[in-house]
């Protein structure tokens, strides 16, 4: 600790002294005395128990350093220390016992040698009663501390002096009283950091925070749609909730770094909002800070689709009921307009199984919602049943007909039997060349 030191006080030796014959410091030479310059650098308060020191210079009238002279310290009149200046003429006394509480007198003494005059500086110092120094991190105005009995209450910048009638144990410390609290913001103590006289009162904060939902159109999202809902913290908390309200979450902390004592705040992102059985959030993509906003609005992933019902074969519209099953398997049925058109309406990303119904086969079809689009549909209709029967049906047996001609002749008109007329064919015979002509007689 830098104590506070008085400004430099020197002292000029008076101008008697009989010439010395030997002496511990310069030269022990015969001629006029020599004056000494005695320069005393002191604190002039200390606490109570604090070790503090004393710096000395002694020179001569011409600055000249001198050497391995004996110098005194005197506390209240009593001899405290004695020591010897260096080379440089310089020497520190320190004191390291517990003086009383109070104002006390200090001299430092030389008392000359060899053709050097003796000097002497008298200064006094204040020894101030034990203390605690206390302070709140982060900073709380009007936290109340109880020592000893007595509470004390910290200042606007969240710290207080407690004056003490004695030095406080090792292991002593106050006791955490209260703390002012708002709506939305809570103060807990942690824990103490530091030892007497220097103390600090860690707490943590929370804060009461609410969740919005809207999707990336504008509307409001209902939080009773929500089924599931998982946050993660910046120190691995995890929140996981199947109702959304709002909630006291952690939000800042005191951790001691290399460079001393800080505040940290602490980060919350989006990992799951489930709607319909799916997650309608990029995981982290969206994060928060609770002391920067108590307000988080959350924005979810809905998409517009329309829907075009066409016919598998000509393409025509087809005004038809579709089943719509979301990822949840819940399921609603959709008509489309007379242009076989759907617009549904902003919907959660996902795949959903769309199914058209009364029209034909029922085909389902996965359809994923993972932007704005529009996605046409194919209908196997009546129609369609009825061509892919009656197409193949054909072509076999035109196929049939023209491998066997004499079947090509039973189904020509002209060959077929008419009212009031019978038709009597003959049939060729093996051993015969050629065919006689048939006989047509009246019936």
């Amino acid at each position: 600790m830098n104590i506070p030191k008085a400004g430099s006080v020197a002292l000029l030796s008076a101008a008697a002294l009989i010439i010395a014959t030997a002496g511990d410091a310069g030269p022990a030479t015969a001629g006029t005395p020599t004056a000494t310059v005695l320069t005393v650098d002191s604190p002039t308060s200390v606490l109570f128990s604090r070790r503090f020191e004393i710096d000395v210079a002694l020179r001569d009238a011409a600055g000249g350093a001198i050497a391995n002279a004996v110098l005194e310290l005197d506390i209240d009149g009593s001899v405290e220390a004695r020591t010897r200046t260096d080379a440089a003429g310089a020497a520190t006394f320190s004191v390291s016992r517990d003086l009383p509480t109070g104002s006390h007198v200090l001299r430092v003494r030389y008392a000359g040698g060899g053709n050097y005059l003796a000097a002497a500086v008298q200064r006094s110092i204040l020894v101030e009663p034990p203390i605690i120094n206390l302070r709140t991190l982060p900073p709380i105005a009007n936290a109340v501390f109880e020592f000893r009995g007595e509470q004390v209450t910290t200042g606007p910048d969240g710290s207080v002096r407690l004056t003490l009638d004695g030095l406080p144990g090792d292991d002593e410390r106050p006791t955490f009283v209260s703390a002012p609290q708002a709506a939305n913001q809570r103060m807990e103590f942690d824990k103490w950091f530091g030892k007497a006289p220097d103390l600090t009162a860690s707490f943590n904060v929370f804060y009461y925070v609410s969740l919005n939902f809207r999707h990336r159109l504008g509307e409001v999202v209902d939080p009773a749609t929500i089924t599931r809902l998982t946050i993660r913290s910046s120190i691995g908390e995890v929140i996981e909730l199947d109702a959304v309200a709002p909630m006291w979450v952690f939000g800042q902390r005191v951790v001691s770094l290399a460079g001393g004592l800080e505040v940290k705040d602490i980060l919350y992102g989006i990992d799951l909002v489930e709607i319909e059985g799916t997650n309608v959030v990029n995981r982290a993509e969206q994060r928060f800070v609770p002391r920067e906003t108590t307000e988080w609005d959350i924005e979810v992933l809905f998409y517009r689709t329309k829907i075009a019902l066409r016919d598998l074969f000509f393409s025509f519209p087809v005004a038809a009921r579709v089943q719509l099953e979301y990822p949840n398997g819940r399921v609603v049925h959709v008509d489309a307009d007379a242009n076989g058109t759907i617009d549904l309406p902003p919907l959660p990303r996902g795949t959903y199984k769309v199914t058209p119904e009364g029209v034909g086969i029922k085909v389902t079809r996965p359809v994923t919602m993972s932007r704005d689009a529009s996605v046409e549909l194919t209908v196997i209709t009546y129609l369609d049943m009825a061509v892919a029967v009656a197409v193949p049906l054909a072509i076999a047996i035109v196929l049939l007909l023209l491998g066997r001609p004499h079947l090509v002749r039973l189904v020509r008109p002209s060959s077929w039997p008419l009212p009031g007329r019978r038709v009597v064919r003959r049939f060729a015979h093996a051993h015969r060349d050629s065919e006689a002509p048939p006989e047509a007689g009246d019936g």
